[in-house]
């Protein structure tokens, strides 16, 4: 194995990595307002149109996370070229290695923290509707608003993540 071997082994580590872990964040997440969704129509099956609306619209922006992870993924593997010196394993190999696991690390896990976020706010807002059916609309429009500003974290480890592929 060379140096350039190391890199490129490292990116497609690092890609599976991200998008793995962001798998779980919004695998998760989904469960988590699946599960408050379904306990909520068992209680009030007459909601069942706001009740699915709002675990859809939670449930997407759960799974931005773990689209971004994939756009780092995709970069990772289709767009960084290893360009370590030829040649041995060297300090130089070592650093691109190191970045691009950082990079994945970042993501995945800005993803799953976001996703267990998202979901679980998700599945308390649906279960405030099946316990306060008046206050649907105010509940909607507070979760979405609450999970935007929740989603700004994982926009973070996707900035995070793009200075350590190219401009570190």
């Amino acid at each position: 194995m060379n140096g350039n071997d190391l890199v490129l082994l490292s990116q497609y580590f690092s890609a599976a990595l991200a998008v793995g872990l962001g798998a779980i964040g919004a695998g998760v997440g989904w469960g988590l307002a699946a599960g408050d969704t379904v306990e909520s129509l068992r209680l009030r099956p007459s909601l069942q149109r706001d009740l699915l609306r709002t675990m859809f619209v939670g449930g997407a922006i759960c799974e931005s996370s773990t689209i971004y992870a994939l756009v780092i993924a995709s970069v990772l593997i289709f767009v960084v070229k290893p360009t370590g010196p030829e040649g041995a394993i060297a300090g130089a190999h070592l650093l691109l290695a190191s970045k691009y696991l950082g990079a994945g690390l970042a993501i995945g896990l800005g993803a799953i923290g976001a996703g267990l976020g998202l979901g679980s706010a998700t599945g308390r807002a649906i279960t405030g509707m099946a316990r306060q059916p008046a206050l649907s609309n105010a509940i909607l429009r507070t979760m979405i608003i609450g999970i935007a500003v929740a989603e700004s974290t994982t926009i973070y480890a996707l900035v995070v993540s793009i200075l350590l592929i190219f401009v570190v």
